[in-house]
């Protein structure tokens, strides 16, 4: 799948040309320098990471239900994210509460670009007021997971 979804790239990137690319780079300075006024005003901005609690896994690029309305994965995933991406501002992503059905719910925190150290040191304090991760129901790490598999594979032994 990468490979095809590599090829789409390769393909998109070839149509784009000089005057494109760089009126791309100007719109991407444009959003740093808006973002950057912005967060001059703030330690940190807490977002939503996607629009939903957190899904099932599934297999890339299948459709995500928000809302009873189907959207394509990427954008179901990245609509709040991208920006940070581009403008390449220090991201942490936390599950800040749960569901009613215990999943986690999660936000980002977004500093200032060079900020990395507070924003982590922010995140610290803000995981000790909420608490650490606790899993929701049925799941399993990959820790547990390779436990299990351990002590199946002990058995048929």
């Amino acid at each position: 799948m990468t490979r095809f979804k590599n090829a789409g790239l390769s393909a998109w990137s070839s149509s784009v040309n000089q005057q494109q690319y760089e009126h791309a780079l100007h719109k991407r300075d444009r959003i740093i320098t808006d973002l950057e006024s912005f967060l001059s005003d703030w330690d940190v901005w807490l977002c939503p990471v996607v629009p939903i609690p957190a899904f099932t896994h599934r297999r890339s690029g299948e459709p995500i239900e928000i809302d009873g309305k189907q959207f394509p994965y990427l954008k179901a995933i990245g609509a709040y994210t991208t920006l940070f991406n581009l403008a390449g501002n220090p991201v942490i992503v936390l599950p800040l509460s749960q569901s009613q059905q215990g999943l986690p719910i999660g936000v980002q925190l977004v500093g200032r670009r060079g900020s990395d150290m507070r924003l982590t040191a922010i995140a610290e304090t803000l995981t000790q007021i909420t608490g650490e991760f606790q899993p929701p129901p049925g799941y399993y790490s990959a820790t547990r997971r390779s436990e299990v598999r351990s002590q199946k594979s002990e058995v048929r032994s």
